[in-house]
């Protein structure tokens, strides 16, 4: 209160001082929280292109020698999703089916909460993950499970001597799986497999 000439006491005074440095700590606070969240996303949007690299890397691999199949081990970001695009009947509201940095095929890593595809998952890329092309089609597995076999076939050695046979292994790849995002929950094993055409990365199960 003022006193009987008009004048802040002292004890009003402290109380004034007081609450500026309040706001103003209260503002400082603000802004290092502000400042730890924009750092943790942006270290770990690092770490989701480190890994996609990883992966194209060993796609790349698989391609350029004509492999079957390849592992690789994903370390982080914790708690993104390793997704594949484009995916049928998921269209967002602007009525796009992948993610702006998408074209056609397309790998990409994202701050996302959904297991199954949503067609939030396009906006979450968007506002927060790394995508990247890749020259074949590709589907992501929660997990699954890859079966391989070996047949003995009769190949002619000469084109013009049908009966001048030898016998080659004829490889099959089958593919059995629970499809969708994969989850980073820490280091995760993903393996890369080429069959007929597509690229399947999955957490691969030993049953």
């Amino acid at each position: 209160m003022k006193n009987n000439r008009g004048e802040i006491t002292l004890e009003e005074m402290l109380k004034i001082i007081l609450a500026i440095m309040g706001i103003i700590i209260l503002g400082i606070l603000v802004l290092k929280l502000y400042d730890i969240f924009v750092s943790g996303d942006k270290h770990q949007l690092e770490q989701a292109k480190m890994s996609l690299a990883k992966i194209s890397s060993g796609i790349d691999e698989l391609i350029k020698n004509n492999l079957k199949q390849k592992d690789i081990i994903v370390e982080s970001p914790n708690g993104w999703k390793i997704l594949a695009w484009p995916k049928e009947n998921i269209v967002n509201e602007k009525g796009k089916s992948m993610p702006e940095d998408c074209k056609l095929n397309c790998i990409c890593i994202c701050k996302t909460e959904d297991v199954f595809y949503t067609s939030s998952y396009i906006e979450n890329c968007n506002n927060l993950g790394v995508c990247s092309e890749v020259s074949l089609p590709v589907k992501t597995f929660t997990s699954y499970k890859i079966t391989t076999t070996k047949s003995g076939s009769s190949l002619p050695t000469d084109i013009n001597n049908p009966y001048s046979l030898e016998t080659a292994d004829l490889v099959t790849t089958k593919v059995e799986g629970a499809e969708g995002a994969i989850n980073i929950d820490g280091p995760i094993g993903i393996n890369i497999t080429l069959n007929n055409g597509e690229i399947y990365l999955g957490k691969k199960t030993t049953k």
